[in-house]
C-alpha cells in the first residue's frame, strides 16, 4: 500500500538521495520558494530554496520504504 512519508535528510546529501529515491521508483516532492533577500549594498537577490529545510516527502509502498529506514546515514530519519 503507497503513503506519503516524510524523511529528514542530512545535509548535503539532499542530490544524490533525491536520484538514489528517484532510480528505486520513490516519488520525491521537495517544495521550494522563492525568497527576496537585499545585500549589504542594497542589491535585492532571489533565491530558490526549500520550503522545509532538511526534509523531503516521499510516496512509496513498505518494501520501498526498507531502504529509507535501514540507511538512517543518509536519509537521518523518517516520519510517518
Amino acid at each position: 500500500m503507497d503513503g506519503f512519508y516524510i524523511i529528514n535528510y542530512v545535509y548535503g546529501k539532499q542530490g544524490a538521495l533525491t536520484d538514489k529515491l528517484r532510480s528505486m521508483g520513490i516519488e520525491v516532492y521537495l517544495p521550494r520558494i522563492n525568497r527576496q533577500q537585499i545585500s549589504r549594498d542594497g542589491k535585492v537577490r532571489t533565491r530558490n530554496e526549500p520550503l522545509f529545510p532538511d526534509y523531503m516527502f516521499i510516496r512509496a509502498d513498505e518494501d520501498k520504504l526498507l531502504y529509507v529506514k535501514n540507511h538512517p546515514s543518509e536519509t537521518g530519519g523518517m516520519m510517518g
